[in-house]
Formats: C-alpha cells, structure tokens, sequence
C-alpha cells in the first residue's frame, strides 16, 4: 500500500526560463522549528545523506542525533534542522531513500550557501532488471520489467503513474503536466506544493521489446531558510530517463528565503516522455537570476512560512482492506519484503477511504490500483457515510494476484 494525500485541481502557473527576482528587503522571516540541532551542513566532497537513519519523531523534535535529521510518518517527510548550509563548488549531495521513500525538508535558521549540486533525481530504468527504478525522495517508483506474458510490464507507481501500452513502448509519469505516448497518468498537485510530493514513475515496456523497466520519478524537496539561499550551483529532481518512452516525470523544489540570490538552475524535467515536475520560489527581497524549468511560480513569503498542509486541509486516507486495517506508515515494498498487508482468498473485498475537510457533494474519490505486474486501474470510491468533516467511501474489487500498491486520492468534480 502507497501513501499521498492532497488537493489537485485546476491551475494557472507562470512559464519561466530564466526569473529574475527583486522584492521589497523586510525583516528577517521566521522559520517553524527551524532550532538548529542538526548542526551546520557543510559538503566538501561528493555527499550521499541516508535518510533512513533519521529518527523517528515530530517533525519539530529537536534532532536527538544532530546530522541525521527526524523522520514524521504523520506529515510523511525526513526533516533536518540545519543552523547553515554550504555545499561546496563541484560537490554533489545526493540520498538514499528512508523506507517510506518520503520527500526532504531543511528547516534552516541561517544561510544557505549551494555552488554545487543538489540531485533528487529519479533512477534510470535498467535492460532486464528486476528490481524497481528507485525515485527520488517524495517521488514514485517506475514499473516492473515484464520478461512474458505471464509476467507483463507493470505501471508506473504514483498519482501521476502510467500504464503500459501494447502498441507503444511505455509510457511517461505525469505530474504537473501530462506524460507522453499512451496510457498516461492523471496530472496532481498544486502550485503551493503543499503538501510536498515528488514525480510519478513511468511504465514499463511491452516484454517483446525488452528494452528495461520504466522510470523513477523525481524526488522532492522543500529549503526554508530565515537567512539568504544562494544558488549559483544546481538543484536538480529530474525523473529517470530511458532510451525509450518509459520517463519518470519531474519531481517538486521549493525554495523559501528572506532573500535569493546567486544565477544558478533549478530543473525539475520529465525528459522526453515524463511530465514536468513544479518549482516554487518564496521570498522577501533578492536579486536573483535564477534558471528555472519548468513550471515555476514566484511569491513572496507568507508569514507564518507554511510548510504543512493546515490541519483543516483536506486529507484522503485508506482505512482497511477488506477485515484489514491499514498500517499507519505503509512502505510498499512489492516484494520481495513483507506485504503491509496479505490476502489467501480471491474473493471480492472491499477497500474503506477516509476523507476529511473535504465536500462530499462536490468530491470525487478515487482508488488507484498498481499492480506489479499488468495494467494498474483508476476505480471511483461510492460514498457510504459521515459529513465534511469526516467521511467514508467503499471501493468493491478483487486484488490482484501478487503485489499490489494501493493510493486513494481526492479531486474536485
């Protein structure tokens, strides 16, 4: 079972290349929990950070191992808690994925200083691998390699996931804008990216062409600084790229300063096939002249910052499957680890989704169905109880053989 709630909708966004950024100077802003216990980060050789050694904790938890961050499977991030940052010209930073694959916050309360690289891209998909392409943090995997009939290629994981096509070879993840080719994914999110996710997989070939599996998406990440980002190196949440039409798509990079400066680029790009991914800049005074692509949006700062999507946001959760309650904090593993939960019976069941803050006569609910193996499904959710506030949705269906991923999300009518 796979974990992401939110709000998609239909929106206006601002196309920019190159953004050059100059806003009134104000005081200082404050960032929440931004206390500094994890130390300064200062890169100065090629760094992978694992976020799987964050510890378990409110995500305003001071930092009970400085450096390691804490990982909130409630807001579903690995947040750090830096008092600076500098990485160094012609040094990379890249990330090992926490189990729940959850995207990246750096809570900073001084500067942040980026001459080299950032990577949250997705994997590439590999030629006749087993394993999975990896996303980026906050990002969704690519689909299963298929090697026959009997073991078809799967789809890509994620709001934005694609399937795969008999008469194309793959198709791309979407997200802020539609993947290409066949049996593409559904667009998700919004410009606030609030909450935080990254880019969707995409879909692997038809076995007859063998070429590899689909594509992770591009991971996602969220810089609030009350002091100046400046970036004249690179952030990049690209989706995996392939020789074929299997492209994760973009992921997320949100950037949140008294002040930006420095000429450097933000790229969150889906490559050939996947959708691009969102960017969105934050601030109180700057003269940046950042490189941005794709999709980008320029605010100034609110204040209070919002890093969290509002108690009273709207939420989409699954409750149970069949007699099966859900786990708080799924991993969806789809092998060869333990399932989040297991089935012995091929009996229809039915899946229970949870909403809240959300219009029942205005909502639609939708289940999504990622197989490993196969062609995932979108099934619309029949309300079956509770008001606005909160409110139960059923989905009837029998799961598939194997490993299934399960996503439920919420849209407008």
């Amino acid at each position: 079972m796979s974990r992401w709630s939110g709000t998609a909708g239909s929106v206006i966004h601002l196309i920019l290349v190159a953004a050059l950024i100059s806003v009134p100077a104000r005081a200082d802003i404050v960032i929440p929990g931004a206390d500094g216990s994890d130390g300064a980060l200062n890169v100065t050789a090629n760094t992978t950070i694992d976020l799987s050694e964050a510890v378990s904790a409110n995500w305003d938890t001071p930092s009970p191992h400085p450096g390691k961050g804490v990982y909130d499977a409630t807001k579903w991030a690995v947040v750090f808690k830096y008092s600076s940052v500098n990485i160094a010209n012609g040094t990379t930073v890249s990330f090992k994925n926490h189990g729940s694959r959850a995207p990246v916050v750096w809570l900073v309360n001084g500067n942040v200083t980026i001459a080299g690289t950032v990577n949250l891209n997705g994997a590439n998909g590999i030629q006749g691998s087993t394993v999975l392409a990896e996303p980026g943090p906050g990002g969704f995997r690519g689909g299963a390699h298929g090697s026959s009939l009997a073991t078809a290629g799967g789809p890509g994981f994620g709001p934005g996931g694609s399937n795969p096509h008999s008469d194309a070879r793959g198709s791309g993840g979407s997200y802020a804008t539609l993947g290409k080719t066949a049996n593409i994914g559904r667009l998700y999110g919004n410009t606030l990216i609030v909450p935080l996710v990254g880019g969707s997989g995409g879909s692997d070939q038809p076995y007859i062409y063998d070429i590899g599996n689909g594509c992770g998406g591009g991971g996602a990440i969220l810089i609030a600084a009350s002091g100046t980002i400046s970036l004249t190196g690179t952030i990049t949440a690209n989706g995996g790229n392939a020789n074929e039409s299997t492209d994760g798509s973009g992921g997320a990079i949100r950037l949140v300063a008294t002040a930006l400066a420095g000429s450097g680029r933000l790229s969150a790009l889906g490559n050939d096939s996947g959708g691009e991914g969102r960017i969105r800049l934050e601030t109180l005074s700057g003269g940046a002249d950042l490189q941005l692509t794709p999709l980008s949006v320029i605010e100034p700062a609110s204040d209070p910052v919002i890093i969290w999507l509002p108690e009273t946001g709207p939420q989409c959760r699954i409750v149970s499957i069949g007699s099966n309650a859900a786990p708080a904090d799924p991993r969806s593993e789809l092998g060869p680890l333990p399932a989040d939960i297991r089935f012995y019976s091929a009996a229809p069941v039915p899946v229970v989704i949870e909403t809240k803050n959300v219009d029942t006569s205005a909502a639609k609910v939708t289940l999504l169905v990622r197989p490993r193996h196969g062609s995932g499904s979108n099934l619309d959710a029949s309300y079956t109880s509770g008001d606005n506030n909160t409110a139960l949705w059923t989905v009837e269906l029998t799961i598939p053989q194997g490993y299934t991923a399960f996503q439920a999300r919420v849209d407008p009518k």
